[in-house]
């Protein structure tokens, strides 16, 4: 999935919803991982 997509499909959801999605999101994320993404989100 390019950049340009990933930031389309998050301005699609409603700023209510953020949070929800960022709590899914962090619970498939491996613990092991260490590219910078999930790095910033687990430390959250």
């Amino acid at each position: 999935m390019s950049k340009e997509m990933l930031k389309g499909l998050i301005e699609l959801v409603p700023e209510e919803d953020i949070e929800t999605l960022y709590n899914i999101v962090v619970k498939f994320i491996p613990r092991h991982c260490t590219c910078v993404l999930c790095t910033i989100l687990l430390k959250h």
